[in-house]
This record gives structure tokens, sequence and C-alpha cells, in this order.
């Protein structure tokens, strides 16, 4: 976790923005810069762990929703967003009654 290292006006850090960034980048430690009454702070972001590919196996619970909400429709994947739209204007008409 970072910890606040310095604490500088705006006019200050304008002043000297590759020195600050610099030692931003070479530290785990944070600046606050203050502009107008409200503070901004500046910090070295944290690289992210990749995630690792999930492996999907024949008993993995996702498969059994598959056809759980079998229509009878065959050609939803063609026609997806007018039955998405006829649905969304069903549940507006049930809506206003």
């Amino acid at each position: 976790m970072s910890t606040v290292r310095k604490h500088l006006q705006f006019e200050e850090f304008i002043s000297d923005v590759p020195t600050v960034f610099d030692e931003v980048a070479s530290s785990d430690e944070e600046v606050v810069v203050e502009r107008g009454g409200k503070l901004f702070s500046i910090r070295r972001k944290q690289a992210r762990k990749p995630r690792g590919k999930r492996q999907f196996e024949p008993d993995d619970s996702l498969f059994a929703v598959i056809g759980i909400g079998a229509s009878g429709k065959t050609d939803v994947s063609a026609h997806k967003h007018s039955y998405l739209a006829d649905a969304i204007a069903g549940i507006q008409n049930d809506t206003e009654a």
C-alpha cells in the first residue's frame, strides 16, 4: 500500500512534473496535489495479475442451464433483435394495463 510522501500545491507540481513522476515511479509513495481546495492523489498503478483461463469440464454447472428456456423457435440467433424488441414491448404493455 502506498504512503503519502509529500503534499504539493498545484503550481509547485506543474513547475516540476517530470521530477514528481520520476519519484512516484521509483517508489511506492504517493503525492497529493492541491488545486482549488480539492486534493488529487498521484501514485503508481499496480500491475494487474492476469487471470487464468477457466477450463470447462463435462460436469460444469454451466452446462445445466443450456436449454432451460426453450421457446420452440429455431431462428433466435438470426432474429434476436426483433424477438428482444417484441419481448420488451410485451413487458411495457403488461405494465400499462
